[in-house]
């Protein structure tokens, strides 16, 4: 396939966008002309013709609309809603939109790191089976995706889960019954049995968690799954109430659960205030700018070391506010963390 800003496919993908971005309307071969050209596309009317053939030909569904441009030339519309229409024989077997294709490309990227572990290894026969569906062109596009996106398959803490174990959680879930779980802490490294009334599960901070109420202490915690070493579905009914993820994390920096939330504050300088402002880092966050270019982020949280963590991993660029509690404990762990060098140095 050729490749490059003039490529068949790279250009097409363009085409594609422009027509969604133009809705109802549509636009005119000479109107995707002007704007493929100012977007550096060496292109005639010719080539696009034969590029909106080219789409149709695959089963994308573009079509002329029926109504004409000031220049009097046909504008070309998308449905969106339709979608590509892929046949095996005379039945439709799938259909799939440009900004689907798009969204199967990063799906399939991010499910990379899951594939890796026992819970999922289905999932490369899975999107085989997907690919053989949508088509050989579009498989040329998400081709196309894969030269052009870069996705982190970052490493995940999901990867020690079992499927035996997330089977027989999900059991107990589904049939509101308690387990007995073989657990295994994470400061002692022991392992102990606990008897659990399982709320959900829940996958964030690349990790799994059983959300679980702690039937010896009536409490409810946050279990990593990948410590569950084994797990018996037990004939007992679990009758607490079960509480929601919203509700469970809201006061939580992350998947470490805290409980009573105060408000932070945190100035982050000029050079790392973008990074910081353009993610969300939690629903209660707010975003002060400075005229220097400097911002506060404001978040009200419990104080967790997944917090302190957080504020360490911007080094200097960063200083807590408020509360004092907070400043202590940053600077109490980046004191440890500057002896520990000193010492290695030493």
């Amino acid at each position: 396939m050729s490749r490059g800003r003039n490529s068949q496919s790279s250009r097409q993908i363009v085409l594609q966008q422009m027509l969604q971005a133009a809705g109802r309307r549509g636009l005119s071969p000479r109107e995707i002309t002007e704007k493929l050209k100012d977007r550096g596309y060496e292109v005639t009317k010719r080539t696009i013709h034969r590029d909106l053939e080219g789409l149709q030909a695959a089963g994308i569904p573009v079509s002329e609309s029926g109504s004409k441009s000031d220049d009097g030339g046909v504008r070309w519309t998308i449905d969106v809603g339709q979608g590509t229409s892929v046949r095996s024989g005379q039945s439709a077997v799938l259909k799939i939109s440009p900004r689907q294709l798009a969204g199967l490309y990063f799906a399939k990227e991010q499910f990379k790191t899951l594939a890796r572990s026992e819970l999922f290894t289905g999932l490369d026969h899975f999107f085989e089976q997907v690919s053989d569906l949508i088509g050989s062109r579009n498989r040329e596009l998400l081709d196309e995706f894969a030269r052009d996106f870069y996705v982190s398959h970052a490493d995940s803490a999901i990867l020690g889960a079992t499927s035996d174990v997330v089977e027989t959680i999900h059991a107990a879930i589904i049939e509101g019954h308690c387990i007995k779980a073989q657990y295994q802490s994470a400061n002692s490294g022991t392992d102990r049995i606990r008897e659990l009334g399982p709320h959900y599960l829940c996958y964030m901070d690349r990790g799994l968690y059983l959300v679980a109420e702690d039937l010896e202490e009536s409490k409810i915690k946050n279990f990593a799954v990948p410590r569950i070493k084994s797990a018996e579905l037990m004939d007992k009914p679990y009758e607490g109430q079960k509480t929601s993820p919203e509700a469970f994390y809201s006061e939580s920096f992350g998947a470490w659960r805290s409980e009573g939330a105060v408000p932070v504050e945190i100035k982050v300088i000029k050079s790392r205030a973008p990074f910081v402002a353009e993610r969300q880092w939690h629903p209660s966050q707010e975003i002060i700018k400075h005229r220097d270019g400097s911002i506060t982020l404001k978040l009200k949280v419990g104080l967790t070391p997944t917090l302190v963590g957080w504020i360490l991993s911007l080094g200097d660029h960063a200083e807590v506010i408020t509360p004092q509690r907070l400043k202590d404990d940053v600077c109490k762990a980046a004191l440890a963390v500057a002896a520990r060098y000193r010492k290695k140095a030493g």
